[in-house]
């Protein structure tokens, strides 16, 4: 049993020996190639557009880029007026919210909703008890309103 055991262990140290040499990578299947064409650029340099394919107008009559900023998590399908929507809260100690949206869908600002209320509350009062007051509001509707607020103290920070 020794010596299966001895002869074992030295025929390992021999093949370490010889196998401590790295294997020749094999060649590159890619090899024949210049670094452009690696790249995807089979197109001659001399040969290839100056400008970039997007300043074609044949292309560019295509393509509408629109610059407005979106929050996927908060805004919402443009409707065309201002919109109040009531959030339900997510927990016991959560207050439920109003989200205020432009016409645009985007989030505004949030209250809550008994504020909203209190708003809409005193908005009507105005509205039924003091005609003149509501006529220079230039207001259409109470979210139009309550979004004007918003903004303005936005732009007060």
């Amino acid at each position: 049993m020794r010596k299966l055991m001895q002869e074992y262990l030295e025929e390992k140290d021999n093949s370490a020996a010889t196998n401590q040499q790295p294997r020749p990578r094999p060649p590159r299947k890619d090899g024949s190639l210049t670094n452009d064409k690696r790249q995807g650029h089979f197109i001659p340099p001399s040969k290839r557009p100056q400008q970039p394919m997007l300043h074609d107008p044949k292309l560019a009559q295509h393509i509408t880029m629109d610059t407005t900023s979106r929050d996927p998590d908060w805004d919402i399908e443009p409707t065309g007026s201002f919109q109040i929507y009531a959030r339900p809260p997510d927990s016991e100690t959560d207050t439920p919210l109003a989200l205020v949206y432009s016409p645009l869908g985007q989030l505004l600002g949030k209250l809550t909703v008994a504020r909203v209320q209190m708003l809409q509350a005193a908005f009507e009062y105005t509205k039924q008890t003091r005609p003149e007051i509501h006529e220079n509001l230039k207001v259409q509707s109470f979210e139009q309103e309550v979004a004007f607020f918003l903004l303005f103290f936005l732009s007060k920070r």
